[in-house]
């Protein structure tokens, strides 16, 4: 009596272990929606809000001559910490943004010019299946000059894997993708 009870628990234990359990695909396939009540996704697109007015705050300060170089290269460490891709393709600030340049291309340009950064009208588009599309007005002001851009930029939303110490944690991360 008392075996075949702890075999039942023992089924019943398993069972809710392995609905408990969602992997990586699953996520991959169900989609953020699927993934994430309403609630949650809002708070994570405002956090990604932040994250675009970070970006052009840094690309501000690396244009900045009164900067010192270590803080320079502190700024260069976080900007490429937003994007998921190094090498992302972004208007080329300095051509009307008519063409895009590699990150690394723009963040070397900065840093011989004068630049300041003004983000507007940030709004988000729908969820897709492991991103979102946001759209902002950017003023770009150099001396005496103005420029005004819609842009859109892509956000993932993705799930990975953090080390802390000896532990190992899935994490939700936010980073940042092209634009145009």
């Amino acid at each position: 009596m008392i075996r075949s009870f702890f075999i039942v628990c023992f089924i019943i234990c398993c069972f809710f272990a392995k609905a408990q359990h969602t992997s990586r695909k699953e996520i991959a396939v169900k989609g953020l929606q699927a993934t994430f009540s309403a609630s949650v996704l809002t708070a994570y697109q405002e956090n990604a809000k932040e994250k675009i007015e970070d970006l052009f705050q840094y690309l501000q300060l690396l244009s900045d001559t009164d900067v010192s170089e270590d803080l320079k290269k502190e700024v260069e460490k976080n900007i490429y910490i937003l994007f998921k891709d190094r090498e992302v393709l972004l208007p080329d600030f300095f051509n009307d943004a008519k063409n895009q340049i590699k990150l690394s291309s723009l963040i070397e340009r900065l840093k011989k010019s004068s630049l300041k950064f003004t983000l507007l009208d940030v709004v988000d588009g729908p969820i897709l299946l492991d991103s979102w599309q946001t759209n902002y007005k950017l003023q770009i002001f150099n001396k005496d000059e103005v420029q005004s851009l819609s842009l859109s930029q892509t956000i993932y939303l993705s799930n990975e894997v953090k080390i802390f110490g000896k532990y190992a944690k899935n994490v939700w991360q936010i980073r940042l993708g092209a634009v145009k």
